[in-house]
């Protein structure tokens, strides 16, 4: 995209700690009704967590942001996350898409997505916790 276009939607918001990327992306999916496409030359470096908690705690801010500013989640997918038996179906939706995207962008990175399988689960349990809990608050917050 052009800095011109980048500069009319606003940017990165800079008051979000997680998911600036995705609600910029979703006002310049509003802007350009053909959408942005993916560049797989294109590099993102993100700094790593340095320990295990860290890594699970990231993880679950992740899932608790991406529920508390109700970034990409359907009706369905809303009414799913606030009940903590049908949340954790979460884990296994998110693996598939992880797996599916791999698959389609570096088929060599599956064989290490299989071999991290462990460490992948765990941070997605503790993203589904977050989520729970980011739509926990949500709602708690429109009863108000």
């Amino acid at each position: 995209m052009t800095r011109s276009i980048f500069e009319e939607t606003g940017g990165f918001r800079e008051d979000l700690i997680i998911g600036e990327d995705v609600v910029f992306t979703a006002r310049v999916n509003e802007r350009l009704p053909k959408g942005v496409w993916f560049n797989p030359k294109l590099i993102v470096r993100h700094q790593g967590r340095s320990d295990w908690r860290r890594f699970i705690e990231h993880q679950q801010s992740f899932g608790f942001h991406r529920a508390n500013l109700g970034l990409f989640l359907g009706r369905s997918n809303a009414w799913l996350a606030r009940f903590r038996i049908f949340a954790s179906l979460f884990v296994f939706r998110r693996l598939l898409y992880i797996s599916l995207r791999t698959l389609q962008f570096d088929r060599v990175g599956l064989a290490r997505l299989i071999l991290l399988l462990p460490l992948v689960l765990a941070g997605l349990i503790a993203w589904t916790k977050g989520l729970y809990l980011g739509m926990k608050e949500r709602k708690m917050e429109k009863n108000l």
